[in-house]
């Protein structure tokens, strides 16, 4: 018998200096070294790792992937507790450090051949495709409010004292994007407030002349001491300005966010501030609309699997002055089956400029003339169609048209009082009601317009008159 207790007493004692001295040997930097090399992508490398029970540190990483992207990290350094994460389902990091995270794409290069037209796959493809497109299409869709309980049931607590990231993307036309990240104690039951700005540095003036372009944003949220997370409020400020320092840009936006995901319930205000003094150095196509201004309000909520949109304001403006306002009359639910009767939204046009209107005529057609103001209703019908009806007589002009540089008209105003129905099969029925067209002598052209359209790939704007 004490044979048998000193036997096993030299097998435990050989266990224990075995575990000593694997422990040794892998906590080893250079051991480790070897491991990670071994399995980074061909021509990667590292120059140190160290990693232990209770900390992790990295330093000189680079990275260069199959497709040409590389990447390069200066260093990473973070203590961790793994008892934390086994007994208490927390992750527990204290000095969270990411340091010269650099990202770079690989350049633009020549476009690829054309693939094959759609439609004209080889026989091969297509028998193999198929049946993983069907299969895709046989799961039912995801639910967007899943997204948002989501938040309020993440399982793991987070227990950070600190985080601190910086780093650069560099894109495929080799401008660089500055970014950083930093955030407070992270703790359950406590409010946590992160700060994250991205700055254009950039040799070459972008698209439309775009020179300099920051970002900042800042997010507060509190965490839920079983985890997962019930508040949260961003505020973000996007500025980007030319070469000669005049503005470009600037995007304003404030998000609150409040979850309860045993209720399966959200409640989401959002709010919007937009100037784009020049909109036609982003889109040629909107070169008329000088000094705009958009400014929204946004409330909605979320109820199981329904979202709803509670509140809606919106406002264009154009050199500071008004020209077209959105409200919402009645709440409208979109993640559900709703029957939308009884007036929806008015629309306001208070002095808009016809030049607004110009970018969607097409076929070289350019109207000048006296702004448009108008009110018009939109409401909902039993049988499901949607209607649109003006409050008052609209009067159009005087204005003229013409179409690459040739007039059309010279000088009319068209009056009418437009009712336009839209039915459940995408029918369009329209009726202008009493119209009349005239210029400095008088009306010229009296009736009636009424006419119904089909949407229909070729047919003429007038089918249907």
């Amino acid at each position: 018998m004490k044979t048998l207790i000193r036997a096993f007493l030299v097998l435990f004692v050989l266990l224990i200096l075995a575990a000593a001295a694997g422990y040794f040997i892998v906590t080893r930097p250079a051991f480790q070294k070897k491991m990670v090399e071994s399995r980074l992508p061909e021509g990667s490398s590292i120059q140190s790792i160290h990693i232990t029970t209770g900390s992790i540190q990295l330093t000189d990483l680079k990275l260069r992937l199959a497709d040409g992207t590389t990447a390069k990290l200066d260093s990473l350094r973070s203590e961790f507790s793994p008892l934390a994460a086994v007994f208490d389902n927390t992750l527990r990091l204290r000095g969270l450090s990411v340091d010269g995270l650099v990202v770079k794409l690989p350049e633009v290069s020549a476009p690829a051949a054309p693939a094959a037209e759609f439609g004209a796959p080889s026989g091969g493809e297509a028998s193999t495709e198929a049946p993983s497109a069907k299969k895709a299409s046989d799961q039912p869709p995801a639910s967007p409010t899943d997204a948002l309980y989501a938040l309020g049931e993440i399982q793991w607590r987070l227990d950070f004292d600190s985080i601190q990231l910086n780093g650069a993307l560099i894109d495929a036309s080799r401008n660089r994007y500055v970014f950083e990240l930093e955030s407070g104690p992270i703790a359950p039951g406590e409010e946590t407030t992160l700060t994250a700005k991205l700055r254009l540095e950039s040799r070459e003036a972008l698209q439309g002349g775009l020179k300099d372009f920051n970002s900042d944003a800042r997010a507060v949220f509190t965490q839920k001491n079983a985890g997962g997370f019930e508040q949260l409020r961003v505020e973000s400020l996007t500025e980007g300005s030319d070469a000669a320092g005049g503005s470009l840009l600037s995007i304003s936006q404030t998000l609150e966010l409040s979850v309860d995901s045993f209720e399966k319930s959200a409640v989401v205000d959002l709010s919007f501030n937009a100037d784009l003094p020049n909109p036609g150095v982003f889109a040629p196509e909107l070169a008329a609309l000088q000094g705009l201004s958009l400014q929204g309000e946004l409330k909605g909520s979320a109820q199981g699997d329904a979202l709803i949109l509670l509140t809606a304001d919106f406002e264009a403006a154009s050199n500071g002055a008004q020209v077209v306002s959105v409200l919402l009359k009645q709440s409208l639910t979109l993640g559900a089956e709703q029957q939308f009767t009884g007036e929806l939204m008015e629309i306001n046009l208070r002095h808009l400029p016809l030049a607004w209107v110009n970018p969607w005529l097409g076929e070289g057609l350019q109207l000048s003339g006296q702004p448009i103001s108008a009110q018009i209703a939109v409401a909902g019908e039993q049988d499901g169609a949607l209607v649109l009806r003006s409050l008052t007589p609209v009067q159009i002009g005087p204005f003229s048209l013409s179409q690459d540089t040739q007039a059309l008209l010279q000088e009319v105003t068209l009056r009418m009082n437009p009712v336009i129905r839209m039915e459940a099969d995408q029918t369009l029925r329209y009726d202008l009601g009493d119209i009349e067209v005239l210029d400095r002598y008088g009306a010229f052209i009296s009736g009636t317009v009424r006419g119904a359209k089909k949407d229909a790939s070729g047919d003429s704007p007038l089918a249907g008159l």
